[in-house]
This record gives structure tokens, C-alpha cells and sequence, in this order.
């Protein structure tokens, strides 16, 4: 347990996941994935997990509140993200052209984020972020 990094989503998931007594194993056949695939895809320190409804399944396996679990990148997926792209472009008086611009996306990418057909990456976050922070 001392090496579990509990500043990440993924070192929550593997503490809960070691403190419960639950085998990856376990975790790749619930989740319907292949051998390996749980602890690549949700317990990598390198790549932290962006699925949000495998991590609220996950959770629920576990018997852990996801608010123990989420980052503010899943707070922000679990929320109504698109009206926030709305109320800041907005805000900002951008067109969808000039924001999708400031944040380094094509025009389409980001109205399909405001628009909630789409969710943005996590490096994507990470510009959106420091726009908003402005």
C-alpha cells in the first residue's frame, strides 16, 4: 500500500480495490474486459482513467462513493459541463470559432462539447481549465 499514489484517481481505485480484497481479476470479468485490462486502463499512474461510467461502476462494485474517487476533471464530466462551456464563452465574448481557438480545438470539436455530444479529454481539460481560471 505504500506505493499507492493517492494524489490520482488511479491510486484511489487501487487502494479501495486492495482494502475490499478484490483481485483485478475480479475487476476485469465484472467489468467485462479482457486479462489486464483493469489495472492498464484504470489503475496506470501514467494514464489516469476518463471514463466516467466505468469508474462509477467500479465504484458501486467497490462499495466507495465516487465522491472519494473523482478528480475535478470526472466532477466536471459528472456535471452539466456543456452549459458551463456556454456561460463562459459567452461571458467571455467569444464565438465558437475564437474559443475553440483559445483552447486549441477545431471549431466542431468544441460545439460538440458545448452542445454535450462530446466530452473534452483530459489534456483538453487542462486548457480549458487555465482559460477559465483567467
Amino acid at each position: 500500500m505504500e506505493n499507492v499514489e493517492l494524489s490520482k484517481v488511479s491510486g484511489h481505485l487501487q487502494y479501495h480495490r486492495i482494502q475490499n480484497g478484490v483481485s483485478c481479476s475480479e475487476l476485469d470479468k465484472h467489468l467485462g474486459f479482457t486479462k489486464g485490462s483493469y489495472r492498464r486502463s484504470f489503475e496506470s499512474p501514467v494514464h489516469e482513467p476518463s471514463d466516467l461510467e466505468k469508474v462509477r461502476q467500479i465504484c458501486e462494485y467497490l462499495c466507495v462513493n465516487t465522491e472519494e474517487i473523482f478528480d475535478d476533471y470526472l466532477r466536471f464530466l459528472d456535471s452539466d459541463f456543456f452549459a458551463a462551456f456556454l456561460f463562459v464563452r459567452k461571458q467571455l465574448g467569444y464565438t465558437h470559432k475564437e474559443m475553440a481557438e483559445q483552447i486549441g480545438v477545431n471549431r466542431s470539436v468544441y460545439r460538440g462539447w458545448e452542445k454535450g455530444r462530446k466530452a473534452p479529454t483530459r489534456r483538453s481539460w487542462g486548457r480549458i481549465k487555465g482559460i477559465w481560471e483567467k
